[in-house]
C-alpha cells in the first residue's frame, strides 16, 4: 500500500491539469473516483500497482511523481533493455521496444479523444 502523503502530492498534480477523479481512474480495475479521492484526502491507501496506471492518466512520468515525493525511481524498462543490450538478445529489444509504440499509440489515441 501507498503512503497517505503522497495521495496530496497525485492530487495537486490531477487537479492542475483539470484532470476529474473520474478521468484519473479511467480503465484501472478496482479502482472507483471515490476511492481515489479517499486516498488522495488521506483517508485510505490504495495498492502501489495502480500507481503507474492512475500516473498514466494524468500524464506525469513515474521518475517526476518519485522526485516530487522524495523518492528513488528504479525504471524496469531500463533494466530490461540494458540486461537485453549486454545479452545481445535482439528478439528482447525488439519486443520491448514494440510494447512502448503500444502503450505510446493508446496514450496518444486517449489524448485525442479527450481534446
Amino acid at each position: 500500500m501507498l503512503n497517505n502523503s503522497i495521495g496530496k502530492t497525485f492530487k495537486k498534480l490531477r487537479v492542475s491539469q483539470n484532470i476529474t477523479l473520474k478521468a484519473a481512474v479511467h480503465n484501472i480495475e478496482q479502482l472507483s473516483p471515490s476511492r481515489l479521492s479517499h486516498w488522495e484526502n488521506d483517508e485510505s491507501n490504495i495498492p502501489l500497482n495502480k500507481l503507474d496506471q492512475l500516473l498514466e492518466n494524468i500524464h506525469v512520468l513515474p521518475n517526476e511523481f518519485a522526485h516530487l515525493v522524495g523518492q528513488r525511481y528504479v525504471n524496469h524498462l531500463s533494466l530490461q533493455v540494458q540486461d537485453a543490450f549486454i545479452a545481445n538478445n535482439i528478439e528482447e529489444l525488439h519486443m520491448l521496444a514494440l510494447n512502448q509504440l503500444k502503450k505510446y499509440n493508446h496514450i496518444r489515441v486517449v489524448l485525442v479523444k479527450s481534446f
